[in-house]
Parts: C-alpha cells; structure tokens; sequence
C-alpha cells in the first residue's frame, strides 16, 4: 500500500516522507511502516502515511482508526515513552491489545514516537510476518536517526501551519476591524465575525444568536453543520449569564449529533457587562483547544 499525502497549507510533506518510509523498510527489512500524526495539542493521532504489504482489512483499519490516547493502549506509551518499543511476543502484543494493534496480523512490531524538543508529534510502527524479530543495535541506531528525520519534517510542518496560522488570523481580524469602522449592514458584519471566528478555530458548524429585549435569543446567522440539539441538551441562555467562554463535549446521539463533537459558546459582551449575545462554533472529532479559546 503507497498512500498519497495531502499538502499541508502549502507545505508539501510528501517527498521526505515517502523517502524516510522507504530507507526505514530498506535499512529494517520490515514489511510494514505506518506512520501518525499528532492532531495539534490533542492526545489524538492521525493516521498520515503508510507504505508495505497489507491487507484489505489492515488498510481499512489503518486509514479510518485515529488512535487517542484515552483509550489507544499502545499510543498512550508512545505518547509518553521516547524509547523504541518492542511488540515482539505474545506477552506484550497482549497487554497492548485494546489498541491498532489489534487490526494489524505481523507477528512483530517496533514502536517509535516521533517528537521534537520533549514534544510528541506522532509516532510510527515497523511491521514483520515473523515474531521474535530483533535488530542489532547499530541497525536500530540508524533507524532511529531516520526516525528522527521525520520527526524534523513534522516539526516544520507545524512551525509553518502556525505561522500561516497567525498571519491568516491578523488579516482576517484587521478585516473584521475594517468593516465595522465602514458600518456596512449588521448582517454583513455578522457574516463576518461569524465566518472568521469559523475559518480561525477550523470549526464544522456556527450558530449567532442575539439577545432579545425580553431576554430571548434569536438566531441571526448559521453557517456550516452544526447540530440540532433539543432544548434539554443545550440552553444557550446560560451564556449570557457568564463572563467566560464554556466548553462542552458532545457523545454521538444519532440522528441529531452523527459523531462526537464538541461545543465552543462564548457570550458577546455589551454595554453594561451584559451580553447581547451567543457565538456558537461547533467541532467534530476534535477536541478545542486553549488555543482556540484565544482566538475566539
């Protein structure tokens, strides 16, 4: 299986990738690598790249399981461990199985976290048929230099997504800025902050909504997929009463909520220390993060 890599805004991660993936099963005659990456400040990984012998189910596995580390055995070690793990018996491919481990059928597996100045980036497994399978130590040392190197391309992925990150968030509020000093129509206004706030935290879904001179909210502007929540799952009126941002995660509940996700409402402050309103920015499969908290 040779999987294709997206672009990461801009960044073409595919070259070193591909070539670290294939001097890794050159150099440890392994016939799988897979290879995960670190969802932001999550403890959730994604799957990025995988090259080798695999079957149907283990591709199945491979591209649809993002590990995390609240209920992924094998990457809660590698998310805290920067020693090569061995998976090479019985025993412990045992004490690893509520993991991807268990959709995989190699008989050995090595373990490296891929990490950069004592933070974990993502990590990749090296798969053989045979179990027992060891390397000579100067064969590991080699390999974990090739580690290493993919650890660097990672790092500078997320150096420069942050970067385009920051640069995207001055422009997108100098336009914000801009267009309230024009006064142009409140819902183009609306539109604005909303789309921005959604463009700036990745969201899937917003919903505005305005306070009513009876205390009631209205939604004035919904854009993207948020949730239909009923009235007993989320009572927006709360916000208003609050002078911090609130954040909730939100199970799976079929038909209204199809995934899990998570719910970012942050009051808008008016005259008074009264909000006028509730900005609301909906996630699937990914936890917000403080990061996006400033932002919005």
């Amino acid at each position: 299986m040779n999987a294709t890599l997206p672009d990461l805004k801009g960044l073409d991660l595919r070259p070193a990738v591909e070539e670290t993936c294939r001097l890794l099963l050159e150099f440890s005659t392994a016939e799988q690598v897979l290879v995960y990456s670190r969802q932001s400040d999550a403890a959730l990984y994604d799957p990025l790249y995988a090259l080798g012998r695999f079957s149907r189910p283990e591709k199945a596995a491979f591209w649809s399981t993002s590990p995390d580390t609240a209920t992924d055995l094998l990457a809660e070690v590698l998310h805290r461990r920067f020693e090569p793990l061995w998976i090479n018996d019985e025993s412990t491919r045992r004490s690893l199985r509520a993991s991807i481990l268990s959709s995989l059928e190699g008989q050995s597996y090595l373990g490296l976290t891929l990490h950069n100045r004592s933070q974990p980036l993502g990590f990749l497994l090296l798969g053989w048929q045979q179990a027992g399978v060891e390397l000579p130590a100067e064969r590991l040392t080699l390999i974990r230099a090739l580690a290493r190197s993919l650890s660097l391309a990672l790092d500078n992925a997320r150096l420069y997504e942050m970067a385009a990150q920051q640069v995207f968030q001055a422009i997108r509020l100098q336009e914000i800025g801009t267009a309230i000093l024009q006064q142009i129509e409140l819902k183009e206004v609306l539109a604005l902050v909303a789309g921005g706030a959604m463009q700036l935290t990745a969201a899937s879904g917003c919903i505005l909504r305005l306070r009513e001179e009876d205390g009631s909210l209205t939604a004035v502007y919904r854009s993207g997929s948020p949730p239909a929540l009923r009235e007993e799952e989320w009572q927006p009126q709360q916000i208003l009463q609050r002078s911090e941002p609130l954040l909730v995660n939100l199970p799976a509940a079929p038909p209204l909520i199809e995934e899990d996700s998570a719910l970012l409402a942050l009051p808008l402050p008016g005259g008074e220390g009264q909000a006028i309103g509730v900005l609301e920015l909906y996630q699937k499969r990914r936890y917000l993060s403080q990061t996006d908290l400033q932002i919005a």
